[in-house]
C-alpha cells in the first residue's frame, strides 16, 4: 500500500509539473528579409540623360576635366576659380590668355532608383615636373536624390592657388570625388 501512494504521489508530481510548463513558455516562428539594392557606381565624364526607359542615354563629354585654363602670372600670384557652371575668373597677378576656356568636371551616377545620396570631393595638386599648385574643389550638390531610373549627374568646380612665378607648363593631377548612399 506503501508503495501505491509513493507511485500515485509522484504520479501526481509529474502530471502537475507538465501542465504547469505550458503556462511557462512559449515558442513561435519569427520572420526575416533582406532586400539587396543596385550598387552606386559614379562614372567619370558621362551625363545621363532621359527619365523614360526607351530615352534613357548616357552620353560622353569631351571636356570632362576640371580645366583651370590658360592663364600667365606675375610676380604677385593669385587664383583661378572655375565654377561648377564652368565659368572661369581670375584674381590677383593672374591673367585668361585670349584662347584660355575653363570647365568643371562632369560625373554621372547610377544606382538605386529614388535613393538618396551624399557627395564629396577632396582637394588636389597639379604638378609639372617639380612644380606643383594646389587646388580646391567644389562639388555642384553635396546632396541628392537619383530619379526613377536610379542615374542622376553633378559637376565640380574649383580654385588653384596660383603661386607667384610659377614655370609654364601643363600641369596635371587628380582628386577624389566620392558618393555615398543615405
Amino acid at each position: 500500500m506503501r508503495r501505491l501512494m509513493i507511485t500515485a504521489a509522484l504520479l501526481c508530481t509529474a502530471v502537475a509539473g507538465t501542465a504547469h510548463a505550458g503556462g511557462n513558455a512559449s515558442a513561435r516562428s519569427g520572420d526575416a528579409t533582406a532586400r539587396v539594392v543596385s550598387p552606386v557606381t559614379l562614372i567619370h565624364g558621362r551625363i545621363a540623360t532621359g527619365l523614360m526607359a526607351a530615352a534613357s542615354t548616357t552620353q560622353s563629354v569631351a571636356s570632362a576635366t576640371l580645366s583651370f585654363g590658360k592663364f600667365t602670372t606675375g610676380s604677385g600670384g593669385g587664383h583661378v576659380t572655375v565654377s561648377t557652371g564652368s565659368s572661369g575668373s581670375v584674381a590677383g597677378d593672374v591673367q585668361f590668355v585670349s584662347d584660355s576656356s575653363v570647365s568643371a568636371d562632369v560625373f554621372s551616377i547610377t544606382g538605386d532608383a529614388q535613393r538618396a545620396y551624399t557627395v564629396a570631393t577632396t582637394s588636389g595638386t597639379v604638378t609639372y615636373g617639380n612644380y606643383s599648385m594646389s587646388f580646391t574643389t567644389t562639388p555642384s550638390k553635396s546632396a541628392g536624390t537619383l530619379n526613377i531610373l536610379g542615374r542622376d549627374t553633378f559637376t565640380v568646380g574649383g580654385t588653384l592657388e596660383v603661386p607667384a612665378q610659377i614655370a609654364p607648363g601643363v600641369y596635371s593631377g587628380s582628386y577624389a570625388a566620392l558618393l555615398t548612399y543615405n
